[in-house]
């Protein structure tokens, strides 16, 4: 099996490795239709990975391993970068993976701070 190679690999702001994969990159964040702008907002992926103005613990019911969301309030304050991440074991020491990060001009209603 081949490793998969990585579009980058970032600790979190408690310590975690986080990696996004170039196939998670190239397949959903850059170029889905409803992310598209997002293939230029690298840089605001990481920030909001390993300096998040808000962390959210999340339970996705429809995937359970996606446990947590990172959101980094815009310099101009009009948008979220939203960054969600799923991890393989439930009490998210392994590696997280980026599954997806778009820009939604508000918080989720639901989703509950990380204590």
């Amino acid at each position: 099996m081949e490793a998969e190679l990585l579009h980058f690999d970032v600790v979190d702001y408690k310590g975690r490795r986080i990696v996004c994969t170039e196939l998670q990159w190239a397949n959903h964040i850059a170029t889905d239709q409803n992310h598209l702008f997002m293939a230029e907002c690298e840089d605001e992926i990481i920030a909001a990975l390993k300096n998040p103005d808000h962390r959210i613990r999340y339970h996705d019911r429809r995937n359970p391993k996606r446990k947590r969301v990172y959101y980094k309030l815009s310099k101009s304050g009009d948008y979220y970068t939203k960054v969600v991440v799923e991890y393989d074991d439930d009490n998210c020491s392994g590696v997280g993976h980026v599954v997806t990060a778009y820009m939604p001009d508000k918080m989720t209603d639901g989703e509950k701070p990380e204590l």
